[in-house]
Formats: C-alpha cells, structure tokens, sequence
C-alpha cells in the first residue's frame, strides 16, 4: 500500500562471544574462566595492609588484606 512507512527491523546478527553483554569470557585462557587463576604478587596498597595480586594468564587483578 503507498504512503504506509516501512516499519521493518533488521536484526543484526552476533556470533556467540561478541556481544556487548558476553563478558569476553571466550578470550579467556580455559584454566581462568573455571577459576584456576596463576596470581603473582605485584604491589602493596597505599596506606593499608592490602597486597595487590594479578593473575599471569588473564591480567585479572585481586586485593587481598594481609592477616596477622
């Protein structure tokens, strides 16, 4: 019918993996995404007893308060 707008909606479409929500989970090394992280100890926090760790494989960073 003429004159009637063209109200259809291509949906894009996203590889599982890729999206904006997926979290980049798949870019992840399969020991760090079932949570077998390899920390190494980088740093100690300014002006508290907190040890900043990193995981070597993914780069996720951990703050952890020293005990006595």
């Amino acid at each position: 019918m003429p004159g009637l707008l063209n109200l259809s909606c291509k949906k894009e479409q996203v590889k599982a993996g890729e999206g904006p929500m997926s979290g980049g989970k798949k870019n992840k090394p399969i020991l760090c995404r079932i949570g077998f992280h390899k920390f190494k100890r980088m740093d100690w926090e300014e002006g508290t007893p907190r040890v900043i760790y990193k995981c070597e494989r993914c780069g996720k960073l951990k703050k952890v308060m020293m005990g006595m």
